[in-house]
């Protein structure tokens, strides 16, 4: 048996800071682990989660930075591997790192950047329309 926590209303980082591996299927909590490099397995159970995670996750996937897990005993082989091999646990963290660092920016600074974006945008349309 391996310990868990269900997580209803808990701080997200919270519990990031507790586990080992976090098994979720909501894409803001997958962001959030992944970005600290906590190993992470998003189950896809049913065809239309198998789908959309599909779609949205597959590119981690192939980058080692997560496990997609289609069925349950997959879930379970997963959690049980996982459970008993801190070194792939060790390699799904630096893989998450690694992934999240080369496609994403954290630095505060998104607001901004859509902002200048727009005016740029804006500015080359009334631009044109001058001509």
């Amino acid at each position: 048996r391996i310990s868990h926590t269900i997580a209803q209303d808990e701080s997200v980082p919270d519990l990031c800071a507790q586990a080992d591996v976090l098994i979720s299927c909501y894409s803001t909590t997958i962001l959030e682990a992944l970005r600290i490099g906590l190993p992470t397995i998003i189950p896809a159970l049913n065809s239309v989660d198998a789908t959309v995670i599909e779609f949205h996750f597959s590119r981690y996937r192939d980058n080692g930075a997560l496990y997609i897990a289609s069925n349950h005993q997959e879930l379970t082989d997963m959690i049980s591997r996982l459970d008993s091999h801190p070194e792939l646990r060790d390699e799904l963290r630096k893989n998450a790192r690694s992934f999240i660092g080369s496609n994403f920016c954290f630095d505060g600074g998104s607001s901004r950047r859509v902002a200048d974006l727009v005016l740029e945008l804006a500015a080359k349309r009334v631009s044109r329309k001058l001509k």
